[in-house]
């Protein structure tokens, strides 16, 4: 009896219920008797039921923003379907997380699926994926149902972190004599773990920006959304074989490759490079640590690359990226790599930080001597440039006057002098800076006045 009550149909029993007990009331206080009772009765239940049929269907109009007239008519039927029980899960994904009441994911009746623009999920039925579905109201069929968080995705841009990032932010509370601590910070320093060719180990932090594989606006989201890209996300997850076949955790997160897929190839062409050759570079080329940073960006986000030989010098040929493909086959795109806070041996730190301090000391002075060797080719070509002027300015008055007519020596004096006066006097830096030769000018251009 408890079960039955449980069931889909408890509405339709407490209704029946409720029912009998105002007809017994109705037909022991209606005037007329018992047969005029129950034909009254029955027309009032008649026009009861179409006035409940009419106003669901009403109001069943305005519960989603919907304009095709078979998606007002799955409303009506699925609020019909409520009012039985029987009606299907009801869910809002939003930026690709479920937002339900308690135990609405397992009903199995026809129900509705509303996603906003940064959401997108596949549908399983009779234990297997049936379809994908986007932005908008998605209406369910019977025994159609999500699997949870894992079978949704986030159509906005990823970020996906691997690394030694525990180590950098303790959290309140947690000291690093805590075995469980230890041992996650140990086993996310392994993730990127690698070697250069010289047997120096190098631990970075690598962040990959990544997104399921559409263009922005496509599927009526502005962040893009293409089905068979989210079919291949969720359908082709990893599987991790350590953990049995039962656990639900055994399926990887679609967000799980690419930041991994960055640290194996981070490991791989790093063995390839000495660790003097990370930060230094020659002839203006790209440091190993650019190259590497390139090789890892190109084998994520495009078919072919450069390829590398053993000790990290490019071939001339380029070979098909198996990374890129493996992510095209998921349905994902990289957008960006970056590889932050480098860690290494304290030794080594200290080793290559000292020899940074001597060639940085080295370098500087090199450069103050060419700084101070091109200042003074700068002076004395201003200067060369300063005297030229001065004389072409000085002199032009006296070419002009004497061009046409001969003047004795005197005049010619008192025309250079006058005009060397004038060219220090316009100048006001010349005036303050040669105020005794100004005086000592005009003298000579007093006593230089050529008699009439």
């Amino acid at each position: 009896m408890r079960a039955l009550f449980r069931s889909r149909y408890r509405l339709i029993l407490l209704s029946l219920t409720l029912t009998g007990i105002l007809v017994v009331w109705y037909l022991n206080h209606v005037p007329g008797g018992f047969v005029a009772g129950v034909g009254q009765l029955f027309l009032t239940s008649i026009l009861c039921l179409l006035g409940l049929f009419f106003w669901l269907f009403f109001f069943s109009q305005f519960v989603l923003p919907v304009h095709k007239l078979e998606d007002r008519w799955r409303i009506y039927r699925r609020l019909l379907l409520y009012i039985q029980g029987g009606h299907g899960p009801a869910i809002f994904i939003e930026n690709g997380k479920i937002r339900q009441r308690k135990g609405e994911i397992k009903k199995e009746g026809p129900g509705v699926v509303i996603l906003d623009s940064a959401s997108a999920a596949v549908l399983r039925k009779d234990d297997r994926f049936n379809r994908a579905i986007g932005p908008g109201i998605t209406f369910t069929e019977r025994k159609e149902y999500l699997e949870g968080d894992k079978a949704v995705v986030d159509l906005r841009i990823q970020k996906g972190k691997i690394g030694p990032f525990l180590s950098s932010g303790a959290p309140a509370g947690v000291s690093d004599d805590q075995p469980a601590r230890l041992e996650v910070q140990q086993r996310q320093r392994m993730e990127t773990r690698a070697l250069t060719r010289d047997n120096i180990e190098l631990v970075p932090k690598i962040v990959v920006h990544f997104k399921i594989d559409a263009q922005p606006g496509e599927g009526g989201s502005q962040y893009g959304y293409r089905p068979s890209s989210v079919e291949k996300a969720i359908l082709r997850r990893n599987v991790d074989a350590n953990l049995p076949e039962d656990t639900p955790d055994r399926l990887n997160d679609w967000r799980w490759l690419p930041p991994r897929l960055a640290a194996d190839i981070w490991k791989e062409t790093l063995s390839r490079f000495r660790l003097d050759e990370l930060f230094h570079s020659r002839f203006n080329l790209p440091t190993a640590l650019q190259t590497i940073h390139a090789i890892i960006h190109q084998r994520l986000t495009q078919p072919v690359v450069d390829e590398l030989d053993l000790f990290g010098k490019p071939t001339g040929q380029q070979v098909p990226s198996l990374e890129y493909h493996m992510l095209q086959e998921r349905g994902i795109r990289v957008l960006k790599v970056e590889i932050r806070d480098l860690e290494m041996p304290e030794e080594v730190e200290k080793d290559l930080i000292k020899r940074w301090q001597t060639s940085w000391l080295s370098q500087a002075k090199r450069e103050k001597e060419m700084i101070e060797i091109q200042r003074q080719y700068i002076t004395r070509e201003s200067q060369e440039q300063a005297v030229r002027a001065f004389f072409s300015e000085a002199v032009s008055p006296l070419a002009e006057t004497c061009s046409a007519q001969v003047y004795s020596v005197k005049k010619v004096f008192h025309i250079l002098m006058r005009s060397i006066r004038t060219n220090l006097e316009r100048n006001p830096q010349a005036q303050s800076k040669f105020q005794q030769e100004i005086e000592q000018l005009s003298q000579l251009v007093e006593w230089s006045i050529p008699e009439d």
